[in-house]
C-alpha cells in the first residue's frame, strides 16, 4: 500500500477505512486470510458425531441432513434449538447477548470482505473530490448483512466507483440493491447482456420487436408484431416482470415512434456499434427500457455481448430494417 499514488481512488479508501471503521486495507487481508485458514481447519476436523443433539432422547437418533443444517445455522448465531438446552447451559440472557455478539462481528466480517474488494476495485486515477460522508454511512449501513460472495463484489465495485466519481450511484440504487437477491442479480446480468445504448440520450433498452403502423387503405387492420423470443437469450418474461418490481426496468413496453424509409437509429451494444436503418415508412421499434437505477447498476456488471441476440434481430427484423454492426 505504500506505493499508491497521491489522492488515487485506493489511497482515499485508505483514509475512509481508517477515519470510519478504525482499520486499513492490510489488516482487512491480514483478518480475511485468518479466516479463511480458520473455515479450512475446521472443515478439515470437523465430525458430524459433533452435530447429534445432546439431550438424551435425541442423542439415540441419528441426525438427519435437515436437522444438522439446522443445529449449524443456529449455533452460527449465537442459538440452540429448542429442546436441546441443557441446565448447565447459559441462560436466556447469556445466550441473547451471545448472539449480538455473532452478529455484530458477521455484520463487521461483511464490511471488511467487501472493503478489500472495493480496494481491489479502485482505479488508479487521481481526484480531489470526496466521497459524501452521508452516502458512505448510508452504504456501510446497508451493505453490513450483505454475505453473498456475489453481492459482496457488486458492493465493493459501487463503493470504487463511487469514490472515483463522487455521485455515480444513488441512495435508491443502494436501497435497490440492497433487497436484491442472488436469482434477482444473475437475471439483471441476463437483461444486461442483451441491453443497447441510445447514443442520442445515452438510455439504456432492450430492443425485442417492431410492427408497421397500418396505412390509410388499411387504417382499421391490425398491426403485426415481429417480436425476438426473449427467452432463448435467457431472459423468460417472468424475469423481465420480476425486474420490473423491482424498479430496474420499467414496466410499460416503449415504442420509437414512427420511421421513416431509410431513418437510421445508432447504439452501442457492449462496446459495439449498431445501427437500425428503416427500409419503409411507418416502421415502430419495440423495447424495454431501463430505469434510472437500472442504467446506475449497469455499469457495474461486464459482460461480453450475446453474440446470438444479434443474430436474431437481424433474423426477425430482416424484413423491415438492415442491422449494421
Amino acid at each position: 500500500m505504500n506505493n499508491i499514488p497521491e489522492n488515487s481512488s485506493a489511497q482515499r479508501l485508505s483514509r475512509l477505512l481508517h477515519r470510519n471503521l478504525g482499520t486499513d486495507y492490510d489488516a482487512i487481508k491480514k483478518t480475511e486470510v485468518k479466516s479463511d485458514e480458520k473455515t479450512a481447519e475446521k472443515t478439515a476436523h470437523s465430525d458430524p458425531k459433533s452435530n447429534k443433539q445432546v439431550n438424551k432422547q435425541h442423542s439415540q437418533q441419528v441426525p438427519t441432513q435437515s436437522s444438522v443444517k439446522h443445529q449449524q445455522l443456529a449455533s452460527q448465531s449465537g442459538l440452540t434449538p429448542a429442546g436441546v438446552y441443557k441446565r448447565d447451559q447459559p441462560n436466556i440472557n447469556q445466550r441473547a447477548q451471545k448472539r449480538k455478539r455473532l452478529n455484530e462481528a458477521r455484520k463487521q466480517q461483511n464490511i471488511e470482505a467487501i472493503m478489500a474488494l472495493a480496494m481491489d476495485y479502485c482505479s488508479e486515477s487521481t481526484s480531489t473530490e470526496d466521497i459524501d460522508p452521508d452516502w458512505f454511512n448510508q452504504f456501510i449501513q446497508l451493505s453490513e448483512d450483505i454475505s453473498s460472495k456475489l453481492m459482496q463484489a457488486l458492493w465493493g465495485k459501487i463503493l470504487a466507483g463511487e469514490i472515483a466519481h463522487p455521485g455515480t450511484f444513488s441512495f435508491k440504487s443502494l436501497t435497490i440493491l440492497k433487497r436484491m437477491t442472488n436469482k434477482e442479480a444473475v437475471s439483471f446480468q441476463h437483461a444486461c447482456q442483451l441491453a443497447m445504448t441510445n447514443r442520442k440520450d445515452n438510455s439504456a433498452q432492450i430492443i425485442y420487436g417492431y410492427y408497421k403502423k397500418p396505412g390509410i387503405m388499411n387504417f382499421f387492420a391490425l398491426a403485426k408484431k415481429h417480436n425476438v423470443n426473449l427467452s432463448k437469450m435467457n431472459l423468460p418474461y417472468p424475469e423481465l416482470l420480476m425486474l420490473m418490481d423491482i424498479e430496474l426496468i420499467y414496466h410499460t413496453e416503449i415504442e420509437s415512434g414512427e420511421l421513416d424509409k431509410a431513418e437510421e437509429l445508432e447504439f452501442n451494444y457492449l462496446g459495439r456499434n449498431v445501427k437500425f436503418i428503416a427500409r419503409q415508412n411507418g416502421t415502430v421499434l419495440n423495447y424495454f427500457k431501463f430505469t434510472q437505477t437500472g442504467c446506475e447498476l449497469a455499469k457495474l456488471i461486464r459482460l461480453s455481448p450475446q453474440g446470438s441476440y444479434l443474430s436474431e434481430l437481424e433474423q426477425v427484423f430482416a424484413g423491415a430494417f438492415e442491422i449494421q454492426s
